[in-house]
């Protein structure tokens, strides 16, 4: 991108400043800046471009200026060239970063850093044509003060994009800057007012002093979609024809249909229908009295709210017990029931489905703490255990027991021994489904860490889990999180019984 000056803003143009030459196996290499005016916008912009009599691939580098904070306010930086724009690398990609720049941490100073990526594929060259690498925009505080752009010199700093390392750098040697009378926009009309709109007109010879009169009989464009021919007049966009071939008070852009308009009665000729209108696209739409939307109305519908096509079909009806379930009677109809040990209770939900007796109860793995001088597991606090024990390593209670519902959550506090001062991890376990085992989603109930007693909640679930007894193992050990099964270090389990309704 370069700077676009147009003619119906006044803009004063500072020249192109040769700022400083760098030299680097006898290549020698140009900064140029370039200063414009927009004082409609009270806005003044430099290009930073590059030049060199042979031509120079440059590899990552720096470009540090100077300005005068109380005349000028950073606004904007807009990167052209060496950022990533152009396709260096076999014409597909490029070989360069986005431009990284800091205009705002120190007023007066403005930083850039263009960073090659890849040192063989440096684009563009810089030759005698000028390469512009970006545009700085600031906002104008002082119209009358010297903006005093120039290079910093000594934080200014090229690389040659063969190595690209910081070892063949180009040093600035020269150096000189924009200054004068560049940001006073009023010179040319002082003696008329100023030129408030920028537009060379001063303000006693302007007809429009905030317009620009040289759009007056331009076409223009007064946003409203009904009109055509608008032209500027009166220091404004000034409305054209209206345009409504039909006459209906509706604008052609507006006008949605050729014959009834939308909200209009029509008939869409089905029986299924009732209440019909024309719709916003023209079409002349019912309200369906197809409620389960099988193509059938519901005055001939045998399941006015179920689609018959698929009635004899197979279906879920939601029970894990039956099996065979299929579509009849307006809907999903239970199938068989699977109990194959007859006791009254599936087979999805009996833990022992072939033994009516239930005697199938699987063991439990063995876990234990073997060094308890330290630490124990001294009381549980669950629902109606209340239990306080001493360091056994492995507590057997499973002659104690509490009931827990499906559905409900419950307290627990556990408390360790007087003697275990630092943090513990507890987990505590149920075997929701009777398998023998902690292992399956939802088992572990409980997992907290702190020095002292720990309170949390135990969420008893209603899925994947059987009525009558199971055991909740609870598991301390200093430090370390616990497994559910085997020996651990520092600390102790314990088994309790917990009766599921």
């Amino acid at each position: 991108m370069t700077l676009n000056f147009m003619n119906k803003v006044s803009y004063l143009f500072a020249g192109i400043c040769c700022l400083l030459s760098l030299s680097l196996n006898a290549q020698q290499l140009d900064v140029l800046l370039g200063s414009s005016i927009d004082c409609g916008a009270n806005s003044f912009c430099v290009s930073i471009q590059l030049q060199s009599t042979s031509s120079v691939d440059i590899g990552t580098s720096s470009i540090f200026l100077d300005y005068n904070e109380n005349a000028l306010s950073f606004n904007s930086y807009t990167s052209t060239s060496f950022d990533g724009s152009a396709q260096c690398v076999a014409n597909v990609a490029s070989a360069w970063d986005v431009h990284s720049f800091d205009g705002i941490s120190v007023p007066g100073d403005f930083n850039l850093t263009m960073t090659l990526l890849l040192n063989d594929f440096s684009c563009p060259s810089v030759t005698n044509a000028p390469v512009e690498a970006g545009i700085i925009c600031f906002d104008i505080l002082d119209g009358k003060a010297d903006p005093m752009v120039s290079v910093n010199l000594e934080n200014t700093q090229f690389n040659s994009a063969a190595t690209n390392d910081g070892s063949s750098t180009i040093e600035p040697s020269t150096g000189a800057g924009i200054t004068g009378a560049a940001l006073d926009c009023t010179i040319p009309c002082i003696a008329k007012g100023g030129d408030s709109d920028g537009d060379g007109v001063c303000n006693a010879d302007d007809q429009c002093p905030t317009f620009d009169d040289n759009l007056l009989g331009q076409p223009c464009d007064d946003g409203d979609a009904c009109t055509v021919g608008d032209v500027y007049s009166n220091c404004g966009c000034t409305p054209g024809a209206f345009q409504d071939a039909d006459n209906d008070g509706i604008c052609n852009a507006n006008d949605l249909c050729a014959g009834s308009e939308p909200g209009m009665a029509c008939d869409d000729n089905n029986a299924c229908t009732t209440d019909d209108t024309v719709d916003n696209n023209c079409n002349c739409v019912g309200i369906s009295q197809d409620s389960d939307n099988d193509n059938v109305c519901d005055s001939d519908d045998q399941c006015p709210g179920f689609d018959d096509n698929l009635l004899g079909l197979p279906c879920d009806d939601g029970d894990a017990c039956t099996v065979g379930d299929v579509y009849s009677n307006c809907g999903c109809t239970p199938g068989t029931t699977q109990d194959s040990d007859n006791d009254g209770l599936c087979d999805v939900l009996d833990k022992c489905p072939n033994d009516a007796a239930n005697g199938c109860t699987p063991s439990i793995c063995v876990s234990a703490g073997r060094i308890t001088s330290h630490e124990h597991i001294q009381k549980v606090v669950l629902n109606t255990i209340d239990n306080t024990s001493n360091k056994e390593g492995y507590g057997d209670f499973l002659s104690i027991n509490t009931d827990l519902q499906k559905g409900q959550a419950y307290p627990i506090t556990l408390t360790p021994s007087s003697t275990a001062t630092y943090n513990q991890f507890w987990n505590v376990w149920i075997d929701f489904n009777q398998d023998g085992d902690f292992d399956d989603v939802g088992e572990r109930v409980l997992s907290e860490i702190g020095v002292g007693a720990v309170q949390g909640s135990i969420s008893v679930p209603t899925t994947n889990i059987f009525n009558g007894s199971t055991v909740m193992r609870v598991t301390m050990q200093w430090e370390v999180e616990p497994l559910s099964c085997g020996e651990i270090c520092y600390g102790e389990v314990e088994d309790y019984s917990i009766s599921i309704f």
